[in-house]
């Protein structure tokens, strides 16, 4: 183990040496590839004869640039259900695409610090092995901005006026800077290269990888695992992490708890998480400001289950964010909240409203959950009747 940790410590010079090296590249080639689109749509600009030229070439540099990397993502998201991962979240600048059963739901979202321009979430399943889902993922960005320069290329050598060849110029130059610039390996403040994490999937993934430790979690869960049934080791490795990250492991406990009805344990993680995230910078308090508010929100049915009252559901209201994810949450404690005084008409119509949204749901062991509090709920109606809660969910 010390000489392990030794050789790690002689390697930390070179390796931050080498990411320096690789933004300073992946600057130039970036800078390259702007200032090149920029020149030719400022031509194109002055050939249209459009007022204020200079500003409508950056204009132009802007809209093509968030063009192609919703290409870029496109790119990761179809390669990675190509290979058989299960694609969940992709995000562009301020559009963000969430997958359900049976459509797919957006939203414009305001960027946080620490966000990137764009993102595929992506899980792996049984069916694929992770490694190579994640190297075809990977590359896929890339790809897509390279197939797409080597097209404009091609179209560059055919005889053109400039009003049609000075776009196509922006449109290979940018391709290229982002496909070209992805590929060098390098490490960002809040982002891995693609080249980069293709770089370290040469290799076997190292099995407390913080990156490989969430999409293995995330990915059993999509798979129906419940929170309860999740590796015990794989989520305190996870809990373990010293990065920001480890604040996820308090999620899978929570719902663990949870779902198992110790309605106390579940409150306890949930003053833990609290405190936990209380200490963390600003920019990481507002990344989970979502994971927070569904927390909250949680914790407050499990109050209400463990006292049988309604009362710590009186100050919860539907939050825009966690309304988006889970949108079976506010109709179950509306539920619970009707269960609990008695209402058995309003329970029954917002649990049916709670299960339709919850079969949407994309997470299979979000779907198991949600039956299982379904069928609490309707418990307490029936404890108050004296009758026998019926099989259904």
């Amino acid at each position: 183990m010390k000489e392990a940790e030794e050789a790690e410590s002689a390697r930390a010079p070179w390796q931050a040496f080498r990411h320096r090296f690789g933004r300073g590249l992946y600057a130039v080639v970036s800078f390259a590839g702007a200032t090149t689109a920029f020149a030719a749509l400022l031509e194109f600009a002055e050939i249209a004869g459009l007022p204020l030229p200079g500003l409508a070439a950056i204009g132009g540099v802007v809209v093509l640039l968030a063009c192609l990397v919703a290409v870029h993502e496109c790119g990761h998201a179809v390669l990675a259900h190509a290979r058989g991962m299960l694609v969940s979240h992709i995000h562009v600048f301020h559009l963000q695409l969430l997958r359900r059963r049976s459509r797919w739901s957006w939203r414009l979202r305001r960027m946080v610090k620490g966000m990137n321009w764009g993102g595929v979430m992506a899980f792996p399943t049984s069916a694929t092995p992770l490694r190579e889902g994640l190297a075809w993922m990977s590359a896929g960005g890339p790809l897509a901005n390279l197939v797409l320069a080597g097209l404009a290329s091609a179209a560059l050598r055919l005889p053109l006026p400039p009003l049609v060849e000075d776009p196509l110029i922006a449109l290979l130059a940018l391709n290229l800077g982002l496909g070209i610039g992805n590929l060098l390996p390098h490490l960002g403040k809040s982002y891995v290269s693609d080249g980069l994490r293709l770089w370290q999937l040469r290799r076997d993934l190292p099995e407390d990888d913080e990156g490989i430790l969430f999409l293995k979690l995330n990915g059993l869960c999509f798979e129906g695992v419940c929170a309860q049934d999740l590796p015990r080791a794989d989520v305190a490795a996870l809990a373990a992490l010293q990065t920001p990250l480890a604040l996820l492991a308090y999620w899978f406990r929570f719902i663990a708890a949870r779902n198992l009805g110790d309605w106390e344990e579940a409150t306890r993680i949930a003053d833990e998480f609290r405190s936990a995230l209380s200490q963390q910078p600003s920019h990481v308090r507002e990344g989970y400001a979502e994971m927070a508010g569904l927390i909250a929100a949680e914790d407050a049915a499990c109050r209400a289950f463990n006292t049988r009252s309604s009362e710590p559901l009186e100050t919860v209201e539907p939050g825009k964010e966690w309304s988006w994810h889970t949108p079976h949450l506010w109709p179950r404690l509306q539920a619970l909240r009707a269960a609990l005084q008695g209402d058995r008409h309003a329970t029954q119509r917002h649990l049916a409203e709670a299960r339709r949204h919850a079969e949407e749901h994309l997470d299979l062991a979000t779907v198991r959950s949600e039956a299982v509090l379904r069928r609490r709920i309707r418990g307490l109606i029936a404890e108050n009747s004296g009758a026998t809660v019926p099989a259904r969910s």
